[in-house]
């Protein structure tokens, strides 16, 4: 025999996370084992998991290719290779996940590994994203009902989409809950399902928690359900722009920090009694500031093109030019034009030598100016600076102010979320599967993929903090809050070799330097013994 060698790269890192969380074990309970097949359900997942972050543009049916370079008789469990994971076993395996109901399977496991890994659980970010489809599907009909045109965010208006929801923990960022919906779904009629019956979806009895959702979710039948929240008030309430106003020089408000002030006022809305903030942000301001001096500039380019036309032009009337301008000047929304002049000007009727008898014409042209409406700009700015957060827990103990402005912050770590999951190098940045029960299920997989990217990072940056120790980033720099993708790519060149002996088959990793091997021992044993990493003695 020869020596063999397959890449194990960052894969055994994905491996031993799901082994901790016994991953393969609670999918199997969950949407049953049939003893007949040579790799269970949970083992085609764990498969496709490891497939998911892999990092490669192959679609589903190529994944074979994937699995020939990578040991899967030590990733996955011994006596199985590629030809074990191919397009046919993968597709029955999601055909399986989602007619045992994907969010359900998704929650249970996400739950408890949350609890195993003490995620703190108490406030939860929720949002949606949208997800674009190319092609035709099996079953148009069924299709529709998931695959729709909705609202583009991407300006891709020519494709259709479906969406994928999301409850992330503020501990981590990791997810606790995943839908997937139809792509006209609306996030409002949305939100408010889903806080209805998020909890005959989750497992076990559970602490009273705070839901932190974006502008989408408030309205007046979604604010008066009976569950803690924290959500940004539309502009489009008139007692938002009210407010703002009376706010709008910051008299009275309290200062957090160099970037943020805010006042509080409690009010009703809804029937609902909660909690405002008023909120202003100098980046927000600044942010402002550039977007409206885009505007400013312009608007003032066309606005002097269309009076350099007008100048040129010959009125009837006074009162012909002056309505001309006054109708220009109300399209206008950060300038004024004032008319400087109405000049009255002289011209023989008929063309050519004019005679004392050659009748003359009276017209009229204007001068005017372009004037900034500079205080009315200024307080545009200010107004677009400011934001307003509420919530309705009134109990000041159990949720501070202050803590209202930074877990509404937190909302990016959904977002985070999000940009995983449309990775060009994640499974489905663009989906090919036909079927849209498939693309329910694999919607599923890729939040699996999101869930043990977030307890491998979470995990890892808990242990460098309380051992006190850091990793080189991608400059050389020591640092506590690596990411998990520039972990896996430092464990790129990682191989493990396969050596006959006289006594069998020896396993041995080649390219584990002390510095990642010190990285395995931060992630735990189950890292560590997928790299053959001994626990150092004391």
């Amino acid at each position: 025999m020869e020596i063999q060698a397959q890449d194990l790269h960052h894969y055994g890192i994905i491996s031993g996370i799901c082994n901790e969380i016994e991953l393969v074990d609670q999918i199997n309970k969950l949407a049953g084992s049939n003893p007949q097949r040579k790799v269970s359900i949970g083992e085609c997942t764990k498969a496709m998991i490891i497939n998911g972050m892999g990092y490669t543009t192959r679609p589903l049916y190529l994944a074979h290719q994937f699995y020939e370079t990578k040991p899967l008789c030590h990733l996955i469990k011994p006596d199985v290779d590629s030809s074990d994971f191919n397009d046919d076993a993968l597709g029955r395996t999601l055909d399986a996940l989602y007619e045992k109901g994907c969010t359900t399977i998704f929650s249970h496991i996400a739950m408890n590994a949350a609890k195993q890994y003490g995620v703190d659980l108490k406030f939860r970010h929720f949002d949606t994203t949208n997800m674009q489809v190319y092609g035709e599907y099996a079953d148009q009909d069924q299709a529709t009902q998931l695959i729709n045109f909705g609202y583009a965010k991407h300006d891709r208006v020519d494709l259709k989409q479906f969406l994928i929801s999301l409850m992330v923990s503020n501990d981590g960022g990791v997810p606790l809950l995943q839908y997937t919906v139809p792509g006209n779904t609306s996030d409002n009629a949305h939100f408010r399902e889903v806080l209805k019956t998020m909890q005959h979806n989750i497992i076990g009895n559970e602490d009273p928690f705070y839901a932190v959702i974006d502008a989408a979710f408030y309205c007046e039948e979604s604010i008066q359900l009976g569950i803690l929240w924290i959500t940004r008030v539309p502009d489009k309430i008139k007692l938002v722009g009210d407010l703002k106003n009376q706010f709008i020089n910051r008299d009275h408000m309290e200062i957090i920090d160099d970037n943020y002030m805010f006042s509080e006022v409690c009010t009703w809305y809804g029937e609902v009694k909660q909690r405002w903030l008023i909120v202003y942000s100098k980046m927000a301001h600044e942010r402002a500031k550039n977007s409206i001096m885009r505007q400013i500039k312009k608007e003032r380019e066309e606005a002097e093109k269309a009076l350099k036309k007008l100048h040129s032009n010959e009125y009837a009337c006074a009162e012909d030019a002056q309505k001309t301008i006054t109708a220009l000047s109300k399209k206008l929304s950060y300038h004024d034009v004032k008319i400087e002049a109405i000049n009255e000007r002289q011209s023989f009727v008929r063309a050519g030598r004019p005679t004392k008898e050659s009748p003359l014409k009276i017209s009229y042209c204007i001068e005017t100016t372009l004037h900034e409406k500079s205080e009315e700009n200024e307080q545009k700015i200010l107004l677009k600076s400011m934001f307003v957060l509420a919530t309705n827990e009134l109990d000041y103990s159990k949720l501070s102010n202050k803590e209202i402005l930074s877990y509404y912050k937190d909302q990016h770590k959904v977002e985070s979320g999000f940009r995983f999951l449309k990775d060009p190098l994640c499974l489905a940045s663009s989906v090919y599967l036909k079927k849209t029960e498939r693309i329910v299920a694999l919607s599923m997989i890729m939040c699996l993929c999101l869930l043990v990217y977030s307890l491998a990072e979470r995990k890892l940056r808990m242990a460098l903090k309380q051992a006190n120790e850091t990793v080189p980033n991608q400059i050389g720099k020591g640092t506590q809050t690596p990411t998990m993708r520039w972990v896996f790519q430092m464990f790129e060149g990682v191989i493990i070799a396969y050596i006959p002996t006289s006594k069998g088959i020896k396993q041995q990793i080649i390219n584990l330097s002390e510095k990642l091997k010190k990285i395995l021992r931060l992630l735990g044993n189950h890292c560590m013994i997928m790299y053959l990493v001994e626990p150092q003695t004391q």
